[in-house]
């Protein structure tokens, strides 16, 4: 499998999004329809609309050195507004339109036919699974998953220069004598902060079609007795004394699902004539027995008997939604990333 594409995330980018989303935030009114987020202040604001950096950047990268870029919908919405714009809109060469995916038309976006429909979703490092509502799927369609690497305190490097300096942390210095013991040292004593210059970056985990997304995904939403689907999914692996067993269930190579409600995750053979089954089922976790080596979402399992753990997922929505291991789409799933960029290059020539 080839390197993934990764975005380096400099400051001059974060700049040009804060601006956008500051300009959101006191321009546009379509963050007020939902009740939650009336009282939002800024800050908020800027962590919720975060994920638009890898629209641009990630196109950005995957088209560098050719003669367009993608148009990314930068637009501000009223109230009344369906914001249902494709994240990309179309093609542009030397600030010019030069294809249009999806046009708005009286309040709504529209595609064009015979266009690329394409989704961006962007999930944090230490998240494992990947989600597209099911409003959102269609089998044609292109869903880019990205990986953010940006560290949680990213804003800190705006104000390096005007916040951090030392007089200011010099006056937030309490006066002495007012600890008279601290034997189980509860004070904090802090430390000038250091805003560190990298601030991260971004991972390509691939582009995919609807139908590949389908296909490696569970859908989940509200069961028959209208209670909410909360699956379970892979978590680790931990080596365990010798088992005695009746049962040996065989263990396939590739995306393994272990039963109803339990997400797809993916299992590599990783040497010659390895073999792998599953000794004992239970609801949270499964006894497998391994002869060779193998990686179950990458970690390591060799001769031996291995315990693995499933989380629960505690799901708080009501809709459908199609939630996938993010481990299994980037190395097993289809990436269609080459056959899009190629679709570009031919839609811009046109």
């Amino acid at each position: 499998m080839k390197d993934k594409l990764r975005v380096k995330f400099t400051e001059n980018d974060l700049k040009k999004l804060i601006y956008w989303i500051t300009l959101k935030f006191k321009e546009d009114e379509f963050h007020h329809q939902a009740a939650s987020a009336k009282s939002d202040l800024i800050g908020g604001f800027f962590d919720r609309w975060f994920n638009r950096a890898p629209e641009f950047l990630v196109f950005g990268e995957l088209l560098k050195g050719k003669k367009y870029d993608v148009v990314i919908d930068n637009f501000l919405y009223g109230q009344d507004t369906k914001k249902n714009a494709p994240d990309i809109i179309g093609l542009k060469k030397d600030g010019k339109t030069i294809a249009r995916f999806a046009v708005f038309k009286d309040g709504e976006w529209k595609q064009v036919d015979k266009m690329p429909l394409i989704e961006v979703k962007t999930f944090r490092n230490t998240q494992s699974l990947t989600a597209v509502g099911e409003t959102q799927m269609d089998k044609d369609h292109y869903y880019v998953f990205v990986e953010s690497n940006v560290k949680g305190d990213y804003l800190l490097n705006l104000f390096e220069d005007s916040v951090f300096t030392k007089s200011n942390f010099d006056s937030l210095k309490v006066a002495d004598g007012f600890i008279e013991s601290d034997k189980d040292k509860q004070i904090i004593t802090p430390q000038q902060i250091k805003v560190d210059k990298e601030l991260g970056y971004f991972k390509l985990i691939g582009i995919f079609k609807g139908e590949e997304l389908k296909k490696h995904s569970l859908l989940v939403g509200m069961d028959e007795s209208g209670k909410i689907e909360k699956p379970r999914y892979f978590d680790t692996i931990e080596k365990i004394e010798e088992l005695t067993h009746k049962v040996e269930e065989p263990i396939s190579e590739g995306k393994f699902i272990y039963d109803d409600l339990y997400i797809p995750f993916y299992i590599n053979f990783t040497s010659k004539k390895a073999k792998a089954t599953i000794v004992k089922r239970y609801k949270g976790h499964m006894m497998i027995k391994v002869e060779g080596k193998i990686e179950i979402n990458g970690q390591e399992a060799e001769d031996g008997y291995f315990k693995v753990k499933f989380k629960n997922f505690d799901r708080s929505s009501k809709k459908k939604e199609h939630i996938g291991d993010k481990y299994l789409f980037e190395h097993l799933a289809e990436d269609v990333t080459d056959d899009l960029v190629k679709r570009f290059d031919k839609i811009a020539k046109a």
